[in-house]
């Protein structure tokens, strides 16, 4: 009885903890996206601009985030997007994976504005959040 009450304790304390390791340490989707704090507003024109300047400049595809997904796992929206990480940022990478998570029935169509570039300039690295509308269930 009172081993169990340690261990207990003991568990609780270390998924208390910041640094804890493991399951205790993975993060909400809310947390992990935060750095996009609003994410899917970004301005028509800096969108634009931000991809012209990484065509340009050569900018590789860093992070590709999905948000607003709460029923749709991101493996799945994954598996139809071309937008790998490492691999050279270009329009036509984009519109293509917009028409393919498009045809996913649980998924409303997509268009250039759910998406939003975030440029990080000294190291050439563009991140990528998609917003995703969801259908209702039926």
């Amino acid at each position: 009885m009172i081993r169990s009450c340690i261990f207990a304790f003991a568990v609780t304390a270390l998924a208390l903890q910041p640094g804890a390791i493991g399951f205790f340490a993975q993060k909400s989707k809310n947390q992990e996206t935060q750095v996009f704090s609003g994410a899917c507003s970004q301005s028509e024109f800096e969108r634009a601009a931000n991809l012209d300047e990484a065509e340009r400049n050569g900018y590789i595809i860093g992070r590709v985030d999905f948000n607003r997904n709460n029923n749709t796992r991101d493996q799945i929206l994954r598996r139809r997007i071309l937008l790998v990480e490492g691999e050279p940022l270009t329009r036509e990478k984009i519109e293509e994976s917009l028409k393919r998570l498009s045809k996913l029935k649980m998924v409303h169509p997509l268009r250039f504005n759910n998406v939003e570039i975030r440029l990080n300039r000294p190291n050439k690295i563009a991140a990528l959040v998609i917003c995703v509308t969801e259908k209702r269930k039926q």
